[in-house]
């Protein structure tokens, strides 16, 4: 969670993540409440025009056509027209016929009263119908409106209420003999015209939303920018820096190491001048040799190089002391001792070996070293002494035997003599 939370703030990933949660917001709740809404003003704008469109038509029909037929006709003006010859129809029947020859696809156009007239007097009214006569008979100049649901399907209706602007049409009203209410003023709501459009699940913006949504994306886009090009030029800027510490550090380093490589170039220049060095790969074959190694083997280089180091081993050499010097070595341990070898021309010397195992990162044998010391002087010398302690010792042991028995005849003749009674004074 913390992780998902990190990425907000990531400068790169961040404003995507917060503009893309924004933006499915947006699609998701805001976009729908608008389109909701202004379909809701859609509807009720086509609902008050084509109910101010039926009222014209009547107010025309009233003051033009039935006052001309009452003053100049025998016709009869009723709601039966269509059953009967010589009768044109009352002003809400015409309403209620033109209702359905004019209005748009789906659209349905209801006229409906708590005083209905004889041929509608069975007709049961809707709870919705019930609630906007209350509701326009207490406010006549209000619309009343509701989405509601009918047959499995979503349904706006907006009921408006239709009020007596036409006193013939009050005095009609109070002097028909089936008049159900005969005391009618001007102004009271004589019932309800409603209009119902089924709600579609088209999407609807208007042209101003449109223009405000494009103009946010223009103006996210624009942001966008800004903060990348910003991020962009702190970023360039960081980089510079941290290149420029990194080459100062690189430097540095370099720096030390040439001092390094100086020294370590001066002690192995030290040590080859004054040790035996060479090297050997983990089967003992050799890799490297210095002068020094030359110069006491007697071979070439060439000669040397690709060849098992026991090139120069002397055969005098016990093998149980090369046993215990791979089994040190290959457990990755010093080994130090004294080898006697033998150089291309036959002649033998005698070297004191240090051999140390080389590790690489993996902590594993990448090679040996071996610096070694030439004692054969001291060897020679051990050797020399030895042999001259040695006749030392014969010629001690010889003399001792050749006085010893001369002198073991003395003692004997002396002690022969001292035992003996005749020899007098």
């Amino acid at each position: 969670m913390k992780k998902l939370f990190s990425l907000f703030f990531n400068p790169y990933i961040g404003p995507i993540l917060v503009i893309g949660l924004i933006l499915v917001y947006l699609v998701t709740f805001i976009l729908p409440e608008f389109s909701n809404k202004n379909k809701i003003e859609e509807m009720t704008k086509q609902s008050i025009q084509m109910v101010s469109t039926l009222k014209k038509v009547r107010s025309y029909y009233t003051s033009h056509i039935i006052d001309e037929v009452k003053e100049f006709s025998s016709l009869e003006i009723n709601y039966d027209h269509d059953d009967k010859k010589g009768v044109i129809p009352l002003p809400a029947t015409l309403v209620h016929d033109l209702s359905n020859l004019i209005t748009e696809k789906e659209m349905i156009i209801k006229m409906y009263s708590n005083y209905p007239f004889p041929n509608r007097k069975d007709r049961v009214l809707s709870d919705y119908e019930k609630e906007s006569l209350s509701y326009l008979i207490k406010n006549p100049t209000d619309i009343y409106r509701k989405t509601i649901e009918e047959n499995g399907q979503k349904v706006f209706k907006v009921a408006i209420a239709d009020i007596f602007y036409d006193q013939s049409c009050v005095t009609c009203h109070n002097t028909r003999t089936d008049t159900p209410k005969n005391d009618w003023k001007l102004g009271d709501v004589r019932g309800v015209i409603e209009v119902s459009i089924p709600v579609q699940n088209s999407f609807l913006l208007t042209s101003h939303q449109i223009i405000l949504i494009i103009s946010s994306l223009i103006g996210i886009i624009f942001i966008l920018g800004i903060h990348y090009t910003v991020v962009s030029i702190e970023r360039q800027k960081e980089h510079r820096n941290a290149k420029r510490k990194l080459e100062e550090k690189v430097e540095d380093r370099t720096q030390t190491l040439q001092n390094t490589v100086k020294l370590l170039n001066q002690y192995k220049k030290a040590v080859d001048s004054s040790a035996i060095v060479s090297k050997t790969d983990k089967k003992g074959i050799i890799t490297f040799v210095n002068d020094e190694f030359i110069k006491i083997s007697k071979y070439k280089e060439e000669e040397l190089i690709g060849q098992n180091h026991n090139i120069v081993r002397d055969n005098d050499m016990p093998k149980e002391v090369f046993e215990d010097l791979w089994k040190t070595i290959l457990n990755k341990k010093v080994w130090k001792g004294q080898i006697k070898n033998r150089a291309k021309d036959g002649s033998a010397y005698y070297v004191a070996s240090t051999i140390v195992p080389i590790l690489n990162y993996q902590d594993e044998i990448e090679e040996f070293l071996a610096i070694r010391l030439d004692v054969t002087d001291i060897v020679d010398a051990q050797l020399k002494a030895q042999k001259a302690d040695e006749a030392k010792s014969t010629f001690l042991a010889n003399m001792s035997h050749e006085i010893r028995t001369p002198l073991n005849a003395i003692i004997g003749f002396s002690e022969i003599l001292s035992n003996s009674k005749e020899l007098t004074v």
